[in-house]
């Protein structure tokens, strides 16, 4: 029969299976595989010491860091300096490492000498402020952290947002959905933790199942994280090589308002001659090799003068393309449609043509019937 002990049990070893299968893939974004690694063993060692708990007896001398509480400390920064290698945005280094990691360190370095002493009246007394401390600061971290790996995930789809025509290979939206998951379990743990450790209220049923929340939150990034091409081949965000054998006239010089508009002219020329845009995976370096401009110059010149930025500037030409399409041969299958215009997938495309049109694809040929009718 399967119990709540034996489910705690089992988030263990699924978690040691999970550690292995990160640290033994030999994909090239090594540094991001590690500290997920490292952030599913914490919580792997969450799962044991409740098991351990649960079951009492032999085991009980078996508990992982239950006394220091530095495991708990790791969590958010482990997962925040994740999000930063994993967009390429924040190289973790030793010293990053360390600091991120030195609460946590200071925390339990502070403990040792006070468990010396805790069974004594006034080392007991004075472990429980230490230990009450110690929680407060993990739910302030816990929020901290939090925004901060929503900034890093905002600033990573704009700068992609700056450089592809196709987010799909490098899209973590996924991550951001399981960040904010997993931030709100963990506060929901340590909400319900906070009144049973500082008013002794005791916790609720479901508290088990919170836990095991926690765990299946950073399981699932693991597993999805697999599953990924900016983890397995560790190329998120990662520069992208200039194409060097077109002029590059305008390298290093300011772009001034007449320049600048001659040069919107110029582009707009090669995109609507060429329709480079109907290649599948456009990129700046590209279009800019194509153009004849600097990649530097050229987001200036979509950023100024088109107030856009280069995914919604070929994306929308790709809706133009997709909408002149259906004026002139009305009803036709728009999960091609969307492929040949170089869209990726059919929910980028509509979105895309939206936003261009002002209406969805189905939409738009249901007006354009109506104006035939009529």
């Amino acid at each position: 029969m399967i119990t709540i002990d034996t489910l705690f049990l089992g988030a263990a070893i699924h978690g040691v299976a999970l550690v292995l299968l990160l640290v033994l893939n030999g994909f090239a974004n090594r540094k991001a595989n590690l500290l997920l690694a490292g952030l599913v063993g914490l919580l792997t060692i969450t799962m044991w010491n409740v098991f351990v708990q649960k079951t009492g007896g032999e085991f009980h001398r078996f508990l992982i860091d239950y006394y220091l509480w530095v495991t708990p400390l790791l969590w958010a920064p482990v997962l925040y300096l994740y999000v930063g290698q994993l967009s390429h945005l924040r190289d973790v280094t030793i010293r990053r490492l360390f600091l991120h990691a030195l609460p946590a360190i200071l925390a339990g370095l502070a403990q040792i000498p006070i468990h010396l002493y805790s069974d004594t009246q006034s080392g007991a007394l004075f472990y429980g402020y230490v230990h009450k401390s110690i929680v407060a600061l993990i739910y302030v971290q816990i929020a901290a952290y939090f925004l901060l790996s929503l900034r890093l995930l905002r600033t990573y789809r704009a700068k992609a947002m700056e450089t592809r025509s196709a987010l799909d290979k490098i899209n973590l939206n996924w991550l951001t959905i399981v960040v904010v998951l997993f931030s709100v379990i963990l506060a929901a743990d340590f909400a319900l933790n906070i009144p049973a450790i500082f008013f002794g209220v005791t916790r609720p049923e479901f508290y088990d199942a919170v836990l095991l929340a926690e765990a299946c939150s950073v399981f699932a990034i693991g597993y999805l994280s697999l599953r990924q091409p900016e983890i397995l081949l560790g190329h998120s965000l990662a520069p992208q090589p200039v194409v060097s054998g077109a002029s590059t006239k305008y390298l290093g010089s300011p772009v001034d308002e007449q320049l600048g508009a001659e040069l919107a002219d110029k582009l707009d020329r090669v995109m609507e001659t060429k329709q480079v845009f109907l290649q599948n995976d456009l990129k700046l370096a590209e279009l800019a090799d194509i153009a004849g401009l600097s990649p530097h110059h050229l987001s200036q010149v979509i950023n100024q003068h088109h107030h856009k930025n280069f995914y919604d500037y070929v994306n929308g030409y790709r809706a133009k393309f997709a909408a002149d399409h259906l004026r002139k041969h009305g009803k036709t299958n728009l999960t091609r449609l969307a492929f040949d215009a170089g869209f990726n997938n059919r929910v980028s495309f509509s979105k895309a043509f939206r936003k261009h049109t002002g209406q969805t694809p189905t939409d738009f040929l249901e007006r354009l019937k109506q104006s035939d009718v009529a």
